[in-house]
């Protein structure tokens, strides 16, 4: 059996790494194209605080889907995740500015309402808790209905 040279060891060193580099590089790749959903909204959520909770799935008569629950402490996070980006635009367009009428339903929020969304999920966070607020828009990004949104330069109060 014929001695490999050094430069035949270091071409398939190379080829080796550059063959474990780019393995490394797609799984990355897919895992950051997975879109945003509920465990990964629960599981961002838990790095900023670890006793939060999962709680009962609830349906909403005015969304299409069912809300899973995120309890912290005694605020509550409502995600409602759609088959498409599509469907969850078109269920958000339904919701008014200010957050408290869905559809032609007016609804009596026993906490201010703060809507997300991202992918194909829409987030809604019940309350007034600032560390949560500024949580939730460094995971999805600022919220688009809601307490203090500015519409047309003025802010929902």
């Amino acid at each position: 059996m014929r001695r490999l040279s050094k430069k035949e060891v270091y071409i398939i060193s190379v080829i080796f790494i550059l063959a474990i580099a780019s393995l490394i590089y797609i799984i990355n790749s897919q895992q950051k194209n997975e879109a945003f959903n509920y465990q990964t909204l629960f599981n961002e959520l838990k790095k900023y605080d670890p006793t939060i909770l999962k709680g009962n799935d609830i349906k909403e008569i005015f969304f299409k889907v069912p809300a899973k629950i995120i309890r912290i402490g005694e605020d509550k996070i409502q995600v409602y995740e759609y088959p498409s980006a599509e469907e969850m635009e078109k269920e958000a367009s339904r919701i008014s500015d200010e957050g408290y009428q869905v559809k032609n339903v007016i609804i009596n929020w026993f906490k201010p309402p703060h809507f997300y969304k991202k992918d194909k999920t829409l987030v809604l966070y019940l309350g007034n808790n600032e560390s949560i607020k500024s949580e939730l828009e460094k995971i999805i990004g600022r919220e688009f209905i809601g307490k203090g949104v500015k519409i047309n330069n003025s802010v929902v109060n």
